[in-house]
C-alpha cells in the first residue's frame, strides 16, 4: 500500500512555478494562506475554461443539428443548447429540483401520446 506523504516546500516551489507562473522569489515571499488561494482561484479559472469549451461545443452541435435537413431531423429541433445533452455539473441542478405532479403528469401523457403516433403509424 502506497503512503501520501506531505508536499515538501520545493515540491509547493514547482508547482507554483508550473501552475501560477511564479518565480522562486516569489514563491517564498508568498505567505501560505496566499498561495492556497492563488492554487484555488487557479484551479476555478481552469475549470471555467473547461466548461465553456465544452457548453461551445455543445451549441454548435445544436446549432448544426438545427439547420440539417428535415430528412436527417425527422421533425425534432433542439430549442436550447442543453435539448442536445447535460453535462456532469448541469445535472446536479436537474436533479436536486423538485417535480409537482402536474410536471410529472404532464410527461407521461407526452410519452403516451408519443408511444401511441408510433403505434398507429406501425399499423398503417
Amino acid at each position: 500500500m502506497q503512503v501520501l506523504s506531505k508536499l515538501n516546500l520545493d515540491e509547493l516551489c514547482g508547482i507554483a512555478i508550473s501552475c501560477l507562473h511564479l518565480s522562486v522569489d516569489e514563491f517564498y515571499d508568498l505567505a501560505p494562506i496566499e498561495f492556497k488561494y492563488a492554487l484555488k482561484t487557479d484551479s476555478e479559472r481552469e475549470i471555467d475554461r473547461f466548461k465553456t469549451k465544452y457548453e461551445v461545443a455543445r451549441y454548435i452541435v445544436r446549432h448544426i443539428w438545427n439547420s440539417a435537413g428535415k430528412t436527417i431531423k425527422r421533425g425534432h429541433e433542439y430549442k436550447e443548447a442543453k435539448d442536445v445533452g447535460l453535462f456532469g455539473w448541469e445535472q446536479e441542478e436537474i436533479l436536486s429540483k423538485e417535480q409537482s405532479v402536474d410536471d410529472i403528469k404532464s410527461t407521461l401523457l407526452g410519452i403516451a401520446r408519443s408511444f401511441n403516433k408510433r403505434f398507429d403509424k406501425k399499423k398503417k
